[in-house]
């Protein structure tokens, strides 16, 4: 019985390890395309430089990024959606900026500084980061404080505050986090 359990516990461990590597050098091809985007230049020495500190990154902090390889496991699906995301994100910002433009350029100035606490849908700790750093990003709003699954939101009016209470940004993210390595299929 002990051969059986130690013999399981060793097969669990070199999957666990197939499955570490695998999401390493999925983050590495990430943070490459990433480099490349920022770079806008496919040089040899560009590129050079930007594999090297992809792999340097994933090899010395990967440990931090697997702690949360459930909230975001790096598949196509995944990418996909997080592309859907910022192209959505983008959007609202720029939206977002013409609200402000519009505050701040009336005569009258209509604001009404507001706080606002939400419950947050997304389970996992990345998945409640990420949502609350795009509510800051968005022009008018800040994320002040977060327990638990609780926000605080500071926002330019009262309008912008209850818009943010029932965002559908927030349900994009949950639809980011629902493919965990629970259900790793590859």
């Amino acid at each position: 019985m002990e051969r059986v359990l130690l013999s399981l516990r060793r097969n669990i461990a070199v999957l666990g390890s197939y499955l570490q590597r695998k999401v390493r050098l999925r983050w590495a091809a990430a943070l490459i395309i990433f480099w490349i985007i920022l770079t806008g230049s496919f040089d040899w020495q560009q590129l050079f430089i930007g594999v090297l500190f992809s792999f340097l990154i994933t090899t010395y902090w990967g440990h931090f990024m697997l702690s949360d390889i459930q909230a975001f496991l790096v598949t196509r699906k995944n990418i996909l959606k997080l592309f859907h995301y910022f192209y959505r994100f983008l959007i609202e910002m720029v939206l977002a900026n013409i609200d402000v433009a519009k505050i701040v350029l009336s005569p009258k100035m209509p604001i009404e500084p507001t706080f606002i606490c939400i419950r947050l849908k997304p389970k996992k700790k990345i998945s409640r980061v990420l949502y609350a750093n795009t509510i800051t990003l968005t022009p008018g709003t800040i994320s002040v404080y977060m327990v638990d699954d609780e926000l605080v939101i500071h926002a330019l009016t009262s309008d912008a505050a209850h818009n943010v209470s029932g965002w559908y940004m927030e349900d994009l993210m949950c639809g980011i986090e629902e493919k965990g390595i629970d259900s790793y299929d590859q």
